[in-house]
């Protein structure tokens, strides 16, 4: 079964829940691995109920999560991966303005021949009339 991307995680106390967003903000939380760290944020539930055993619980076991401290050598390992994703989408970003300025240019260019050509047609025609 393939993964949702997303998990709910529901706490009795409020005081608890806030505890771990605390620090969830100061610290990483990855899966073992995965470059890609766990994104941990409040979620305001409406009326439906989550059940107590989820599909992601196995493989969670599996995984074994855990809190990095940014002593680890997996923070730096997660910390070069963001920013070499960070680099990949500048480098994307930049690719995709380069491809508009060059479609921009054709289409002028385009637009230019296909001026000159009915200029070219016009002046023929105006030739044949006077012929």
């Amino acid at each position: 079964r393939a993964s949702l991307g997303y998990g709910v995680v529901e706490y009795v106390k409020h005081s608890v829940a806030s505890d771990v967003l605390a620090t969830m903000e100061k610290e990483i939380f990855v899966m073992e691995g995965s470059s890609k760290p766990v994104r941990v944020e409040p979620y305001a539930c409406s009326n439906k109920r989550w059940s107590t055993k989820s599909p992601a619980d196995d493989l969670l076991k599996e995984l074994n999560p855990r809190i990095v401290s940014h002593t680890e050598t997996a923070f730096a390992h997660y910390l070069k991966a963001r920013e070499l994703q960070y680099e990949h989408r500048s480098e994307e970003q930049t690719l995709r303005m380069f491809q508009r300025q060059e479609r921009r240019k054709t289409e002028e260019e385009q637009q230019r021949r296909l001026h000159d050509e009915e200029e070219k047609l016009v002046r023929l025609k105006e030739m044949l009339a006077h012929a």
